[in-house]
Formats: C-alpha cells, sequence, structure tokens
C-alpha cells in the first residue's frame, strides 16, 4: 500500500515536470525595465487641457531616483506618486510592455498622451480597488528615447507597480505566458481533479471529515492555480471576480490545514489548533462579506491575513505538527514535513514581498501541490484500496487528456466559423476594432468588402440546404485563396462574408473585388452549377465607428444588389 501511494505521486510530479520541460523554448529578445533609470515624485500632478503638467519635464529637481518603481521611501500616509523612465532607444518589433501587477490604480502617459489606463481615478485623483491582474500596455512604434510617465494611487501599503516590467514583442509576452503557466495549469487540473475524488470518497463513505477537509483544500487550491494563471486570464479578464474567488481560496488554507491537523494529531494546548481554524474560518466570512458590501476594500483586508498567518497561525501549527510528529505514527511526520514545506514558502515570500530578497514569480503552485500531496499521501493510508488508486490514476490521465482537447477545440471555436472554416463574426468584430485602433493611431487606411451570394435562397429551395452548406464551404475555401496574406476572412451571417484590408486604399479595394466577383463568377459548385456574387466596399474614414463603417459597405453591397447584382459597388 504504502509503495503504490509513493509511486503515484511521483509519477504525477515526473509526467508534469516533463511535459513541462517538453513546452519550453528559447525566449525572444526582452528589455527589462526593472533595472532602468527610474525616477519618483510624491503627489498628483495638476492637469492642463486634459494634459498631466508632470509629464512636459519642466521640474527635473523635483524627481528623485528609485531602483524599481514600488514603495518610494518617505511615504507619511501619501496614497498618489508618479513614476518615470526613458524608454530605451532600440525596441522590439510590435513593442509591449508588460507588468506583472499594479499597486493600485494606474495611468500611463508617452508625450503627454494617456497610453493606458487601470481603474478610474476621480477628481481628487483617488480610485476604487478593482483586482490585481498582469497588464500588457502597447507602446508606439516610435516610444523609443521618449519618457514613459506613470501615474499611481493607491492606499494599500504597496504602492506602484510589482513584480516585473518588461519590454518585448507581443507575441513573445503571450508565448512567455503559456509557457509558464503549463505547470501551473497542469497541478491546478490535478489539484481539482483529486479534490474532485476525495470529495467523492468523502460521499460514498458518509462519514469521513478528513476526506472532506482535504478535498476542500485540493479544489480551493487548485481553483486558485488555475485562476491565477495568466494565460487564463488572457482569455477570461475579470479580475476584481478572479480577485474575490482567489482571496477565499487565500483565506480558507489556514482553515483546512488546521482543521485537518486537529483531526490528525488533536486540538493543541489550550485548544489553539481549533481556535486558529475558527479565527480564520470568521475572518474569512467578515473579510469577504464585508469587502462585498462595500464597508472596506478587499485588499485592505489582506495585509491582516497575513500578519494574523505569518506571525501567529503558521508558527503555531507548525512546531504541534513537530511535536507530534516526534511522538505519533509516521502519519504525522509526513503532515509536519508538509506544513514545514508550506512555512519555508511563506517566509520566503515574505521576505521577496519585504525587498529582502530580489523578485521572483512565486512558485506557490508547486509548494502548494507538494503539501497537498503530503497531506493525501496520509488520507490514502488510512482509506483508499490499491483499486481506487489505479482508477483514480487512469482517470486523471483521461481526465488530462479530454483537458488538453478541450482546450485546442476551445481555441479553435472561439474564432471560426462551424461551417465554412473561415473566421466568424466574434473574431472578425475584434479584427475590426484592432484596425480601427492601429489606423487612428498611425494615420493609416484600411477597407472592407461585404459580399453576398446572388439569390442563394434559390439554390437552397431547388437543391436543399446540404447542397447549400457545400457552396457556402467551397465559396469561403475560395475566398480565402484569393486574398493576400494580410486580410482577413470571415462569414458575417448567412450567405454574407466580410473581408477586412488592412493598408488598402479605394482602388486597391476595388481591383480585389472586381477579381473576386470574377472568380467566383467562373467558379463551378458541383450540383448548384455557377453563382455569383454583390459585392458592397467602403473605406475607413477618420473617427469613424465600426458600425459606421459596416453600415456603409451593407449600403453599397444594396445598391449592388439593386442595380442588377453582380456588381461591385464602392461607398
Amino acid at each position: 500500500m504504502r509503495t503504490l501511494t509513493v509511486k503515484f505521486f511521483i509519477t504525477l510530479f515526473l509526467l508534469t515536470l516533463c511535459a513541462q520541460e517538453g513546452f519550453a523554448k528559447t525566449t525572444p529578445e526582452r528589455i527589462d525595465l526593472g533595472h532602468g533609470a527610474w525616477e519618483y515624485r510624491w503627489g498628483d500632478s495638476p492637469f492642463e487641457e486634459g494634459v498631466p503638467v508632470w509629464t512636459k519635464g519642466q521640474e527635473r529637481a523635483s524627481w528623485q531616483a528609485i531602483a524599481f518603481p514600488s514603495n518610494p521611501p518617505d511615504r507619511h500616509g501619501q496614497t498618489n506618486v508618479w513614476y518615470r523612465i526613458p524608454l530605451p532607444q532600440a525596441l522590439p518589433y510590435d513593442p509591449t510592455l508588460y507588468i506583472f501587477s499594479i499597486d493600485l490604480i494606474a495611468e500611463f502617459y508617452l508625450d503627454g498622451q494617456k497610453i493606458y489606463q487601470y481603474g478610474t481615478f476621480d477628481a481628487t485623483g483617488k480610485g476604487k480597488f478593482i483586482g490585481w491582474p498582469w497588464h500588457m500596455i502597447s507602446l508606439p512604434k516610435d516610444a523609443g528615447g521618449k519618457q514613459l510617465y506613470v501615474r499611481v494611487y493607491s492606499d494599500y501599503p504597496d504602492i506602484g507597480l510589482w513584480g516585473e516590467a518588461v519590454i518585448a514583442s507581443k507575441s513573445s509576452h503571450i508565448l512567455n505566458m503559456f509557457r509558464g503557466d503549463f505547470f501551473r495549469i497542469s497541478i491546478g487540473s490535478v489539484a481539482l481533479f483529486v479534490g474532485v475524488l476525495f470529495l467523492a470518497g468523502c460521499v460514498l463513505r458518509f462519514s469521513n471529515l478528513e476526506t472532506f477537509l482535504l478535498s476542500s483544500l485540493f479544489l480551493t487550491q487548485g481553483l486558485d492555480l488555475m485562476l491565477s494563471a495568466k494565460s487564463i486570464q488572457f482569455f477570461f479578464q475579470y479580475p476584481l471576480l478572479e480577485r474575490y474567488l482567489m482571496s477565499f481560496n487565500y483565506f480558507f488554507f489556514p482553515v483546512g490545514m488546521a482543521a485537518f491537523l486537529e483531526r490528525i494529531a488533536g486540538v493543541g494546548p489550550f485548544g489553539l489548533v481549533r481556535r486558529i481554524w475558527q479565527a480564520h474560518l470568521a475572518f474569512l466570512v467578515v473579510a469577504i462579506g464585508g469587502a462585498l458590501a462595500g464597508l472596506f476594500n478587499l485588499s485592505s483586508t489582506y495585509p491582516a491575513f497575513d500578519y494574523m498567518y505569518y506571525f501567529f497561525s503558521l508558527p503555531i501549527l507548525t512546531l504541534w505538527a513537530i511535536r507530534a510528529a516526534l511522538r505519533e505514527p509516521q502519519e504525522m511526520r509526513v503532515v509536519a514535513t508538509g506544513l514545514l514545506v508550506v512555512s519555508g514558502y511563506w517566509a520566503y515570500s515574505s521576505l521577496v514581498s519585504w525587498g529582502i530578497i530580489a523578485w521572483t514569480e512565486p512558485e506557490q503552485h508547486l509548494v502548494m501541490f507538494v503539501c497537498l500531496c503530503l497531506f493525501g499521501y496520509v488520507v490514502i493510508r488510512r482509506l483508499l484500496h490499491v483499486e481506487d488508486l489505479k482508477k483514480a490514476n487512469a482517470q486523471l490521465s483521461l481526465a488530462n487528456a479530454q483537458l488538453n482537447h478541450m482546450q485546442q477545440n476551445l481555441k479553435r471555436l472561439a474564432m471560426t466559423d462551424h461551417l465554412t472554416g473561415v473566421f466568424n463574426r466574434k473574431k472578425l468584430d475584434e479584427m475590426l476594432r484592432y484596425e480601427r485602433l492601429r489606423a487612428e493611431r498611425d494615420n493609416g487606411i484600411f477597407g472592407v468588402i461585404l459580399l453576398d451570394i446572388d439569390d442563394f435562397k434559390k439554390v437552397n429551395d431547388t437543391f436543399g440546404h446540404q447542397v447549400g452548406d457545400e457552396v457556402l464551404i467551397k465559396f469561403g475555401k475560395l475566398l480565402q485563396s484569393s486574398v493576400r496574406a494580410v486580410d482577413t476572412v470571415g462569414r458575417w451571417g448567412g450567405e454574407e462574408f466580410l473581408i477586412i484590408c488592412p493598408q488598402t486604399d479605394a482602388e486597391g479595394l476595388e481591383h480585389l473585388a472586381q477579381s473576386l466577383c470574377r472568380q467566383v463568377g467562373e467558379t463551378f459548385f458541383a450540383e448548384a452549377g455557377h453563382q455569383t456574387a454583390s459585392f458592397g466596399l467602403a473605406i475607413f474614414q477618420k473617427e469613424e465607428t465600426v458600425d459606421n463603417l459596416i453600415m456603409r459597405a451593407d449600403k453599397a453591397l444594396y445598391v449592388a444588389k439593386s442595380e442588377g447584382k453582380n456588381k461591385v459597388v464602392l461607398l
């Protein structure tokens, strides 16, 4: 039994580690601003016609050097601070600034123009806490050598940027994000699966509190790991909701750990172990409930929790586990080892947060997984049979395979039309917004082509919907193979398709549409025979909305239809 249990957890650990190594790639060019020439200035800048006066660089003597834009000296209750840094002359392609976190809200300026905002500043320069996500800020291509200014508000003990500030291409950041999260997501999915497994075991055995406590620890910590994965936040960006869920998981850990230890080793002298989980449970309810009720910011509960946990709860639990380990069977030595791992991690993370040790991204996922595996070893030794372990291992492999398959399907389905294989409406809307922002930023142009298969209803009525679907599929492939690599083809709805053409003027757009119109007419669509299409064209105009651009293209398409179809009309 013991040998099989040890092999089970070692196998999980090695499989996940190997997967991470196989996923690694060489990191592209990156510029670490954490070692740049940062300066800070307490207070908030006045504004003239919407431009912060301090961004004009007229009072150089008021700025002071700082190693990293976080927690300048002599705060004295200040809640507003500005930071600035000259950007390097040479920037990567598609320069993007990645910031691990911000305490608490911020605005970024270049040439007096705001290029990014997180949170909302009121008239007094203050704002509300809205979470601690990562940030990816697109920089203008001509930003090299310019001063970057950062306006920050925080009523939290920390004020400024946190973790790291790195410039690289956006694709490089996304690659690092997914690569770095692979291990975290793998462990999170394993923790969630094992939590569900233990919960099912608890339900089936009806009366085992230890299994329930362990399942709650696995579930909350597994959920915390999944929510903290940056790649998951990349798709689901709800920072305040994520923070509430992560706060619940964070505050729950000492509740489950102390209650689990009480079941294994007793309540401790003066009932301290029991009082610890009761106190932390009360703290969890008050902190989450009070923040939801608007009595205080959720961020303000973290310092109180850290002091309570670091300096009182965790030392007592660790010492009690070590004492019990000297007197109890081997199981207690395993529990004590788990608590020592957690104690070591919290001590290390405290030194990092206090600036004594250089910042590194926390390895909480590994620490928690090791601790929970040790706790799980104890419960498995007590409750589960060899057959249960074999089934769990098989189910875990199946769950991981299904998870990988589901992730691939979700990525594909999220942006493609299920019938034709071209981009769907959601992806087209995203690309339209992107091209509009790029055109406004770079004073560029782009055009759209809205096209419709003529008399498509007759195809469905005459040959049936299956033949109609085959026409749509072939039509989509024809468009994809006939446009430029930079163009975006998607299904707008029904038999309507949309083509987005970057850096294209009216002449080029009309030339492409005429070519497509001719190719459609020359194509034989099996049972449906030859078909034609009508084309409505529109060129983006400065400060025009996407809706208005599409409306003009739709109007042009209507004109093409009304003038006999199989035409190209530009409005």
